[in-house]
């Protein structure tokens, strides 16, 4: 079965031009143990690998933050470390909507540039420890990051939408090779396309691609919307809509190569991302959900999955069997760094997404 990228009518229609490849498993594997370190800051103190029997003492009061869209962040950091890879062109990614900052985190933690800027927070079951200690929220991160994640754009708190596009634009100026993923949610979606569209845009070829990421949730009648907004702004709607994770992936890397050329060509594309429901919580084989939803409102209108699993057994039975569907014995080693196969995922130091995710050269 091969991916589709699908476009809306009045617009050309395009399909992929080959399906998932083991090069997509490389990414769903890398995606998944970026998912597994996002958890762990959201969720752990200690006991980063669930050597041990996971107890209260290993958990955090409460969640650090919520889940949404936390694993379609690392699809999109995955599949954008491949366009790296395959043009070797430089790349950041810039993100607005909640869940955005552990996601990153994970990434940077990930590809190595983390511990270079913090070099106390080790790429080993240690660091892995530290990394999930320390996060408590946006506000937590390291000053040594601070310049890079929450100037760059990718946390929760940084304002409206528009600072993203913003840093986004800044990342890519001069740059004529280059892209920034500005991803927002849907609703958000007339700040940012407002910086992206002809009416703000910089003249062709003297700067790098800004691709605008409008995540839709999968119910719900949103999707026109989010394609009326595009067009308004003159723009070329490219739709990816997979209810498979590994289809999405594949469907993924294929936009970002159709939107490269678009854009050379002098169109402005915007990517629209269907957000499969599997992303949202692991799904097992039947197709239910492989925990319960159960929760609380963090108080800021997103709601924290097991809000409760530091107090209540049942809750935090259903977080290791979360944590262990994405089998850490398989993303990591017997030291706690990445496997190879994971590692291998990255692009090398210099081309890495994490180096410019922020727009001080420092």
């Amino acid at each position: 079965m091969s991916a589709t990228l699908l476009e809306f009518p009045g617009a050309a229609r395009a399909r992929c031009r080959q399906g998932a490849t083991a090069e997509t498993f490389d990414d769903l594997t890398y995606a998944r143990a970026a998912s597994y370190l996002a958890l762990g800051q959201l969720y752990l103190d200690d006991n980063p690998l669930l050597a041990d029997p996971l107890a209260p003492e290993h958990l955090k009061r409460h969640p650090a933050g919520p889940w949404r869209h936390v694993a379609t962040f690392n699809l999109l950091y995955a599949q954008l470390n491949r366009l790296v890879r395959l043009r070797d062109i430089p790349a950041a990614l810039l993100a607005a909507p909640a869940g955005a900052a552990p996601a990153l985190l994970a990434n940077l933690w990930l590809e190595g540039t983390y511990s270079e800027r913090v070099p106390a927070v080790t790429r080993d079951v240690s660091g892995m420890r530290d990394l999930f200690r320390s996060y408590r929220g946006p506000l937590s991160v390291p000053a040594a990051l601070g310049a890079r994640v929450l100037v760059g754009g990718v946390a929760d708190d940084l304002g409206p939408p528009r600072r993203c596009v913003l840093a986004a634009r800044g990342a890519t100026l001069g740059a004529p090779a280059s892209i920034a993923l500005c991803v927002v949610e849907d609703l958000d979606a007339p700040e940012v396309l407002g910086g992206t569209g002809p009416r703000g845009a910089p003249p062709a070829g003297r700067d790098g691609l800004v691709l605008p990421v409008l995540l839709v949730p999968a119910s719900g009648d949103r999707l026109a919307r989010a394609d009326e907004l595009v067009r308004a702004r003159g723009m070329q709607t490219l739709l990816v809509e997979e209810t498979e994770e590994l289809l999405a992936h594949a469907a993924v890397g294929e936009t970002f190569v159709r939107a490269l050329e678009a854009h050379a060509a002098g169109e402005r594309p915007a990517l629209v991302f269907v957000e499969p429901a599997v992303l949202e919580l692991p799904v097992g084989p039947d197709g239910e959900s492989v925990h319960p939803a159960s929760g609380a409102p963090d108080g800021g209108g997103e709601w924290l999955f097991l809000a409760h699993a530091a107090t209540d057994a049942r809750e935090r039975a259903a977080l290791v069997d979360w944590m262990l569907s994405y089998a850490p014995d398989v993303l990591f080693d017997a030291a706690g760094a990445p496997a190879p196969r994971v590692a291998a995922c990255a692009p090398p130091a210099g081309r890495r997404v994490g180096e410019r995710v922020g727009v001080r050269p420092d």
